[in-house]
């Protein structure tokens, strides 16, 4: 519930410049019923998988413009190589972008090891999150910011951030960073696991809405 505070009215008070206070009550929430004020951040979709070869968020948009994306990845837990992956797409889901991808993605685990992963011409974004066991404590949890979406003149960016347990009993985090190489609207985006493998787990979709 939204409060305002009208200020001091009174003419004992003395001051250089009249505190004039914020919106009332009535003004934030006839302001808001009208989208004028304030952002939000709405929940759109989840996503249960269960062995899925893919997992898909279409008709983003198709109501309200989201300036930004968010999408959260909950317990997932991926077979093939372990590493889950992002695809875009421009027609709502009918065909997933294969190339063109620029990304760069810093790994690092609980023993000490640090690496790197790069391109500037892949199939896809990687390492979103890297390298989890097929086990059940094995899980993956991410969340990914999609930027520049809904722009055709602009190109989508993409930053990520993952932490679980990888295939060897290990703590993992991956920092990444991403973009599409063309300027273009997308409405669409695709999860799946390297190496052909499935994805299992919740997958939350987002949407936040400025107010310009």
């Amino acid at each position: 519930m939204p409060f305002g505070y009208l200020g001091d009215t009174s003419t004992k008070i003395k001051q250089q410049k009249k505190n004039e206070g914020i919106l009332t009550v009535n003004d934030v929430r006839e302001l808001e019923s009208l989208g004028q004020l304030g952002g939000s951040l709405q929940k759109l979709k989840t996503v249960s998988a269960s062995s899925a070869t893919n997992v898909d968020f279409t008709d983003i948009d198709s109501v309200h413009q989201y300036q930004q994306l968010l999408i959260y990845g909950h317990s997932i837990t991926p077979s093939g190589d372990g590493t889950g992956y992002l695809r875009v797409s421009n027609d709502n889901g009918s065909n997933f972008r294969a190339s063109g991808y620029y990304y760069a993605v810093m790994i690092f685990d609980g023993a000490g090891n640090a690496d790197t992963s790069k391109s500037t011409s892949a199939n896809q974004i990687e390492w979103v999150f890297g390298n989890g066991g097929a086990s059940s404590n094995e899980t993956q949890n991410f969340f990914v910011t999609i930027h520049n979406h809904d722009k055709s003149d602009r190109y989508t960016f993409v930053d990520y951030r993952g932490t679980g347990i990888d295939t060897g009993g290990t703590i993992l985090t991956t920092h990444g960073s991403a973009s599409y190489g063309t300027a273009e609207t997308h409405n669409a985006f695709r999860f799946l696991s390297g190496g052909g493998g499935t994805l299992t787990g919740e997958f939350v979709l987002y949407g936040y809405k400025t107010i310009t």
